[in-house]
């Protein structure tokens, strides 16, 4: 976890208690994962979720929703915003025992005993740092940001070079206002706007964040993935690695995994290196991508768009191609792949849309699928080249046969038994 301070915390007991109140606050209140207070176990929401909530140590939890906190509404994250906010109202009681966020939330009196309001945002870096203008200090509290952010955006860009997924986590005094994908109460808002992922109004988050920290989260390579991406190399298959993480990330987990040499490293993210972001490629032409598709090997901060572009384009050009994804967005891809790879963990409408769901969220199950189709495909190979040699031999004898002087050159069980063996 890294501070507004630039001071780094490996876990929440290392950080002043002030601070690790905000922060316990703050993740817990903007994840859709919740941890079972009897067993410990994390339940719901994605990954980078269940990875947040395993930050937290079940005696830093605070008091359920219905004792203190209600969430009042609810931005939900997606590849185009790149952020995902929720508003809560706090009671009166929480303010008492936790006075440092007076200076965070809003009044906002009702009826019940739930009596202010704070919004807490997160998401990529990039996109919410510079909108911070203030940010909590080891004391909880809120101080001018200042000349800090360019310090702080090379802290996460150092950070990301490591293969570190990078959240920045902040709240503002600023109410939740007609996003897409909002909910109150449990149920969805309608809206008469639709998001046509063109529209800036839909992907604004709010505004005068006060900036919490960013957390790094670590997702572990399996040790068979390198050795699988190798298997698929010499096996004739390209491998292309699509992620919606920073492109400093995508570089260094792709070179971990065998896409590229370290060596590549030094020349920074190029389409010369095969390296591009989501909005290169969205300022290529067709044929530009085409050009790009030998060399091609990471494309960060990825839309569910690109994935679906450059498997037309892959097609156009003749290849067979096979798309990976887990996601309610990546369906299209999905179905429009000669073959599609749904994760087993993943959402029902990736998997209705995949050929095949991998059970186990793992490369190398592809890899041992590639292995058995070709294998498969092979073996009947070999078997219509036997029989169409043996049927063809046998057809030619017994059709010479009677001209040579044999009226049954083959008997009925010769047949069938070169046939059976």
């Amino acid at each position: 976890f890294l501070s507004g301070e630039l001071y780094q915390y490996k876990s929440m007991d290392d950080m002043p208690p002030k601070l690790s109140r905000v922060v316990a606050f703050s993740l817990q209140e903007s994840t859709t994962s919740l941890r079972n207070q009897k067993t410990g176990q994390i339940l719901g929401g994605n990954s980078s979720d269940k990875a947040m909530v395993s930050f937290l140590p079940p005696p830093m939890w605070l008091p359920t929703h219905d004792e203190m906190t209600i969430v009042e509404q609810t931005v939900l994250f997606n590849s185009v915003r790149k952020y995902s906010a929720s508003q809560i109202r706090i009671s009166d009681e929480f303010i008492l025992r936790y006075p440092w966020f007076q200076h965070a939330t809003v009044r906002s009196p009702s009826n019940s005993k739930f009596n202010s309001h704070i919004t807490v945002v997160k998401g990529a870096p990039e996109i919410l740092l510079p909108l911070c203008d203030t940010f909590y200090n080891v004391n909880g509290e809120i101080q001018p940001l200042h000349e800090a952010k360019g310090a702080i955006e090379q802290a996460v860009e150092e950070i990301s070079r490591r293969g570190v997924r990078v959240i920045l986590i902040a709240t503002t005094k600023q109410p939740l206002t007609g996003e897409i994908g909002e909910f109150q109460d449990g149920h969805t808002i309608a809206s008469s706007r639709t998001d046509d992922n063109n529209s800036d109004q839909l992907r604004q988050p709010p505004q005068d964040l006060t900036l919490v920290g960013v957390i790094g989260v670590n997702d572990q390579v399996r040790p068979n993935t390198k050795t699988a991406i190798a298997q698929c190399k010499a096996g004739g298959i390209r491998t292309v690695m699509m992620t919606g993480d920073k492109v400093e990330t995508a570089m260094a987990v792709a070179a971990e995994v065998g896409l590229f040499d370290e060596s590549d490293l030094r020349h920074g993210p190029t389409p010369e290196n095969g390296i591009i972001t989501s909005t290169q490629l969205r300022r290529m032409s067709d044929d530009q991508v085409a050009h790009l598709i030998p060399r091609l090997r990471v494309i960060a901060r990825a839309l569910p768009t690109d994935k679906s572009r450059l498997v037309r384009v892959c097609q156009e050009m003749g290849h067979v191609v096979g798309m990976t994804g887990d996601g309610v967005n990546d369906s299209a891809a999905l179905r429009l792949a000669d073959v599609g790879f749904a994760m087993g963990s993943g959402a029902e409408v990736a998997k209705e849309a995949s050929d095949i769901v991998i059970l186990d969220d793992n490369f190398a199950s592809i890899v041992k699928a590639v292995l058995y189709g070709r294998t498969i495909f092979k073996s009947i190979r070999k078997f219509i080249v036997f029989q169409s040699t043996v049927n063809l031999a046998s057809t030619v004898i017994v059709f010479l046969g009677p001209f040579m002087g044999f009226d049954f050159p083959l008997s009925l069980i010769q047949l069938l038994w070169v046939n059976l063996v």
